[in-house]
């Protein structure tokens, strides 16, 4: 039972589910039989194929799980029952065919990142810098309120929050009505 070949067959990311029979599959930490078990798996339940089967002298076949261990899927050859059965590719699931060698990388697209920023691209808008009389609160600008005093806490937009009241919302067109 120590000498095992690779299976062709089923390869990476095949499904597999368990067969009814008696008592559950066992999931070991490594091929062998002898490793520390990991868990169980209830009749049913499905598992996904890590990688290529491996086959012992005597027939026993062994598959690695994702996302880690080792179980029996058959062992029909050494008078044992068969743990799982291959089933179709679930359309959400990802399966092993179609995987090829990677294409090589595309080379980005000619843009204007190519060139050095200039200070024109980090200036700031004339339209988005502040001016007299407005306050930024939580992150919104608007018109200051009642007196346009900077330091009043008059009116909601500029009520000061502490860190534990819930936060209050203005809007630009409540803020200019006020």
């Amino acid at each position: 039972m120590g000498q095992t070949e690779d299976a062709l067959e089923a390869q990476h990311g095949t499904w597999w589910r368990s067969c009814p029979h008696k008592g559950e599959v066992i999931i070991r930490k490594q091929v062998l039989l002898t490793s520390n078990e990991i868990t169980r798996v209830p009749f049913g339940q499905l598992v996904l194929q890590a990688g290529p089967l491996k086959v012992f002298k005597g027939g026993l076949v062994r598959m690695p799980l994702q996302p880690r261990g080792w179980v029996t899927i058959d062992a029909t050859a050494i008078g044992g029952p068969l743990y799982l059965q291959k089933v179709a590719p679930l359309p959400h699931a990802p399966t092993g065919e179609g995987r090829g060698p990677k294409a090589p990388p595309k080379a980005p697209p000619k843009t204007a990142f190519e060139a050095p920023p200039t200070k024109a691209q980090f200036q700031v808008p004339e339209t988005d810098r502040r001016r007299p009389g407005q306050h930024f609160h939580e992150g919104l600008g608007a018109q200051g309120a009642g007196s346009g005093n900077a330091g009043s806490t008059e009116g909601p937009c500029n009520r000061r929050l502490s860190p534990v009241s819930p936060p209050r919302f203005c809007s630009w067109r409540g803020a200019a009505a006020s």
